[in-house]
């Protein structure tokens, strides 16, 4: 069987450095499951590079009907990490700092070299 065309794909991004993954493990899964055409979803996880072999393996093991590709830079995530004002470090939750909550500005710089994304 062969899949929708490229320009019919519906790609899906989330960031996180969160190593709970069941949020996102139910937001595919709900997609996939729920999905007229679930062959259209390409879903994007981009991750911390320490964490993207784990991440991929559980997502690929918990997810067999879905398209994931896992994505991690550990350069631009230091440059996005080093964009954050300390002040802005100093004065909200350190979660809030995380460079996986501005990752979306970027999301044209960790998707480079994507086998989906052209």
């Amino acid at each position: 069987l062969r899949g929708p065309p490229r320009a019919s794909l519906v790609h899906v991004c989330f960031c996180t450095d969160d190593t709970d993954l069941r949020a996102l493990l139910v937001a595919i899964k709900t997609a996939v499951d729920t999905a007229q055409d679930p062959r259209r979803f390409v879903f994007h996880v981009i991750v911390p590079v320490e964490l993207a072999t784990l991440f991929d393996y559980l997502l690929h093991m918990y997810l067999k009907a879905a398209r994931v590709e896992v994505h991690s830079n550990a350069d631009l995530q230091a440059k996005i990490t080093s964009l954050i004002p300390t002040k802005i470090v100093t004065n909200l939750r350190q979660a809030l700092a995380s460079p996986f909550n501005f990752a979306s500005f970027y999301l044209h710089e960790f998707l480079k070299g994507s086998k989906e994304v052209e």
